[in-house]
């Protein structure tokens, strides 16, 4: 779709930055072994290549904040399903968790490269990550899981979330995604068991990421 006209309003320059991140994001599922080129990303989008670097000062930055995207609609998904009554049970929420990665493929790929390209742990990664926009929906979406487990504080659940992240990052980098689901489960088991220690267990993600080669930039 062309999108020649130039934004010039804060909601028509948003407006324009979503779009090359869903431009971005197409191309990147259609083909995950690699980002793609600014210039694939503008052809795509229907704007002159110099326009996206208007947005975005690199390639890398703009699969970072593509993945940023997709890190705030992971916990929107499960601050959203955190909200049904009656309250679902922690294993039905690690299910929605795994649920939501299963219909967004393209997440943990996207995840493994931008952290292998920025040479982060999976532990340094999900420290970044708490430094954005998807930190606020990951403390709305631990207060909610709070009803679900309510042996655990706010601190608990919001790390539980974090280390949910990790474990995908860093499966991610090892070259394992295949673990994920039993990965998780384990990590959500071990939170919501009776008589749990009140702490998410930081070990069930890996503590140190693998950079399984170069990633394709």
């Amino acid at each position: 779709m062309a999108m020649r006209q130039r934004a010039v309003d804060r909601q028509g320059k948003a407006a324009r930055r979503g779009a090359l991140l869903d431009a971005a994001e197409r191309l990147f599922e259609a083909d995950p072994t690699k980002a793609p080129s600014v210039a694939e990303v503008a052809g795509a989008a229907g704007v002159a290549k110099g326009t996206v670097y208007l947005y975005f000062a690199s390639k890398e930055c703009l699969m970072l904040a593509l993945h940023e995207r997709q890190v705030e609609a992971f916990f929107g998904a499960l601050a959203e399903f955190l909200d049904r009554e009656p309250l679902p049970r922690i294993d039905d929420v690690s299910e929605r968790a795994l649920a939501w990665l299963a219909a967004h493929p393209a997440f943990i790929a996207l995840a493994a490269q931008v952290h292998r390209v920025r040479g982060q742990t999976a532990q340094a990664a999900v420290a970044d990550m708490a430094c954005t926009g998807g930190a606020d929906l990951a403390a709305a979406a631990a207060k909610r899981l709070m009803r679900c487990a309510q042996a655990h504080d706010a601190a608990n659940s919001r790390a539980l979330l974090w280390q949910s992240l990790a474990l995908v990052v860093g499966l991610a980098q090892l070259g394992r995604p295949q673990d994920v689901a039993s990965g998780m489960r384990t990590l959500w088991r071990g939170f919501g068991a009776p008589g749990a220690p009140g702490e998410a267990r930081a070990s069930a993600a890996p503590a140190q990421g693998v950079h399984a080669g170069d990633a394709a930039w």
